[in-house]
């Protein structure tokens, strides 16, 4: 397995308060605003940011979400094949006489 790098980070952004992130979150999710609206409408704000620190911290979001995306489809697969195993242990049941008990087969 590859080895993790740092995942939690330090910036100007995440030392904002948690509603002017919330607001700044709505604004990247609009792609007609720019880093740059974005950072002179922090400043409106009261908060000198880059246009730069904006993109880093949007990226950083954007890869945040994609783990998010794809763990849960590994969970949503993860599910639908013990879903199936749970279906095909009730079809053996009936048709063997042989049952799951714990993860161990019984032979009635």
């Amino acid at each position: 397995m590859a080895e993790r790098r740092r995942t939690r980070f330090s910036s100007k952004i995440t030392q904002l308060p948690e509603e002017l992130k919330e607001r700044l979150d709505e604004k990247l999710l609009d792609t007609a605003n720019t880093y740059e609206d974005i950072a002179e409408w922090l400043k409106t704000e009261g908060y000198d940011i880059s246009k730069s620190a904006v993109g880093r911290y949007a990226i950083r979001a954007n890869q945040a979400t994609q783990r998010v995306v794809e763990t849960l489809e590994k969970t949503k697969a993860i599910a639908a094949a013990v879903e199936s195993s749970h279906a095909h242990s009730a079809g053996c049941r009936k048709s063997t006489g042989i049952r799951p008990l714990s993860g161990v087969l019984e032979i009635k």
